[in-house]
């Protein structure tokens, strides 16, 4: 009874991952410069990942280690797929100031998604402008007021 949607689906995760493979060949290369600085502004004391790299690990790495990495981002690109690891964010919950009591959580992404993000920055910057909506408080401009009031307005639309 779910076959056809599920063949649907496939069917757009296909056009998806084409749609994407295709974007990946106008992409510039990644190059050793480019990674190799962004692994060196990497806060020395950040927490690691699910891929549990360290940044000092990373800043120590060699020229034919830094190759590696460089080659392993750019396959990951090619085939639009990701190591296992790299799709799990460590969700950990910090203490709020004093005073204000309570814990929020944070989630720590993969170093390697980390290294590959600053590197792609333009495009996911890109990506995040255009795909955020009012119900989405984690962008830049907004806030809890500003959606709270955009849905009292739409409510009272709605009405009038």
């Amino acid at each position: 009874r779910d076959k056809p949607r599920r063949e649907s689906i496939a069917n757009q995760l296909q056009r998806l991952r084409e749609a994407a493979m295709h974007q990946d060949n106008a992409l510039q290369p990644l190059n050793q410069d480019s990674i190799a600085g962004i692994i060196q502004h990497l806060k020395t004391h950040a927490g690691m990942g699910a891929d549990w790299w360290r940044a000092s690990e990373l800043k120590a790495m060699g020229k034919a280690g830094l190759s590696d990495l460089v080659g392993l981002l750019t396959r990951c690109e090619e085939m639009v797929a990701w190591p296992w690891q790299l799709y799990l964010v460590l969700e950990l919950l910090l203490g709020k100031k004093p005073g204000i009591g309570g814990e929020r959580p944070i989630g720590l992404m993969p170093m390697l998604y980390r290294i590959w993000s600053a590197a792609r920055r333009h495009i996911i910057a890109g990506w995040s402008k255009q795909a955020a909506g009012h119900w989405d408080t984690a962008v830049a401009g907004s806030s809890a007021l500003r959606v709270a009031m955009h849905r009292l307005m739409r409510a009272e639309a709605a009405v009038a």
